[in-house]
């Protein structure tokens, strides 16, 4: 079976950006002018099977294609929308998030009705959840510099002079 969005990419087809992991694409389909997709290269067909890496790279680029949006195009505001699977209305299997460029009047709508629950039900789905993410919490990314000389203080990085004074004393 093929994917359209894959197809699409390998045709560069209505591309904006690209890099090695995502790319950011024309919407054939648009629900406003500017209509955007940020999509990984990599076929994934929802956010659950994609990479941390990979998704922290879409949310980049699509911060960055609200931007443009907004700058570009004159928008007023932009809908970051995930379809994320069948039940919610997704309909091609390729992750991609949504950018739409909105102003005000422009009929769009995304509103829903908000369903009534009671106590009892909130409460329920609140203690079913905490416990399903006690440990969902995220890794912040290492940015720790290398350390090259176990003799150094704790703390201390080590200057590339040093690194290299070490490596000419190993030379025969």
């Amino acid at each position: 079976m093929t994917c359209q969005y894959c197809d699409a990419l390998k045709a560069k087809e209505w591309v904006v950006y690209e890099d090695d992991t995502a790319a950011v694409m024309l919407h054939k389909s648009p629900a406003m002018p500017g209509h955007l997709l940020v999509m990984p290269r990599e076929h994934f067909t929802i956010m659950e099977q994609t990479p941390d890496a990979v998704v922290r790279k879409l949310a980049a680029l699509a911060n960055k294609a609200s931007t443009s949006l907004l700058q570009v195009l004159g928008a007023s505001g932009t809908n970051v929308i995930i379809e994320n699977g069948t039940g919610a209305e997704q309909q091609i299997p390729h992750l991609s998030i949504n950018i739409i460029p909105r102003v005000e009047g422009d009929g769009l709508s995304f509103q829903w009705q908000p369903k009534k629950l009671s106590d009892e039900q909130m409460g329920l789905a609140e203690l079913q959840l905490k416990e399903q993410t006690k440990s969902l919490g995220v890794e912040p990314e290492r940015k720790e510099p290398i350390r090259l000389d176990d003799n150094k203080a704790a703390g201390e990085t080590v200057k590339k002079s040093d690194y290299m004074t070490k490596q000419l004393r190993r030379v025969p």
